[in-house]
């Protein structure tokens, strides 16, 4: 199950417990500040902010109720930004309708689930995609999908049939090809996920691969964190401290090289 932080705006305080009581109903670990800061902790205080903080860094998945409001207020940015600079699975739920020219650009391509009108979807929505640790694409998108399309074309991506196959789990959790694989996997809820299973999925005559950053981007359903797109050691084939790491290295693959002029990297088989 997933330690969960749920980043939201206090006039969304009363969604924000029925999300915090599924997400425990489901199992998992819920992080909400009105529970557990300690009484009297005033917001805003270094206190406060030091709790968030703490609460931030033990989640594995940082859930934002994107509204108006949300939007508007920088320590929700804040809290959005840090998932994804620090590799946490950022799922958003819109709320309520919010102009697309007032999403700042980072999020308009984070998947997102649909609470405008039908709760009961958006919750069955949300339990598949954090049981599954899939990108979240079942009754959902990204919010520039309303104008375009969210799966690119194969001969831009060269998506051969093992990548499609991800794909198609990825969308349709229920699927009897997903239960097979979450019933012969463990669980697993990082973000990159995904990439673990796809390198899983390579034949064994398959001793090096090829991807683009967009490629993985698209399986896990998120951006890359910047860190990822410039030298550095993001790519290094450690685990300590390293969730992206822990899953190419444990798929049996490691990173050999990285070529970001062409925002590529290179995995061989570990032998």
């Amino acid at each position: 199950m997933a330690k969960v932080f749920i980043s939201y705006k206090r006039e969304d305080e009363a969604f924000a417990r029925q999300i915090h009581n599924k997400l425990r109903e489901w199992g998992h670990e819920s992080w909400l500040d009105i529970d557990n800061i300690s009484a009297g902790t005033i917001p805003g205080s270094k206190g406060w902010d030091d709790a968030v903080h703490r609460g931030m860094k033990v989640s594995q998945v940082v859930i934002g109720i994107m509204t108006p409001e949300s939007l508007a207020s920088e320590n929700v940015l804040d809290e959005w930004g840090w998932a994804l600079t620090n590799d946490r699975r950022l799922i958003l739920l819109w709320l309520r309708e919010v102009p697309e020219e007032d999403i700042p650009p980072r999020y308009i391509r984070i998947k997102w689930i649909d609470f405008r009108k039908k709760r009961a979807e958006g919750f069955r929505d949300l339990e598949h995609a954090l049981d599954f640790s899939k990108p979240v694409t079942s009754a959902t998108s990204t919010i520039k999908a309303q104008k375009h399309t969210v799966i690119p074309s194969d001969d831009e991506l060269e998506l051969d049939n093992e990548f499609i196959d991800i794909l198609i789990e990825s969308a349709f959790p229920q699927s009897p090809k997903a239960k097979q694989v979450t019933t012969t996997q463990p669980s697993n809820t990082s973000m990159y996920a995904p990439l673990a299973t796809y390198l899983k999925r390579q034949s064994v005559d398959v001793k090096s691969l090829r991807l683009l950053f967009r490629q993985i981007e698209f399986m896990i359903g998120q951006p890359l964190p910047p860190s990822a797109k410039r030298e550095g050691t993001w790519w290094a084939n450690v685990t300590q401290g390293r969730v992206q790491s822990m899953q190419w290295l444990g798929a049996g693959w490691r990173v050999e090289s990285v070529d970001y002029d062409k925002t590529e990297v290179t995995f061989e088989r570990k032998k």
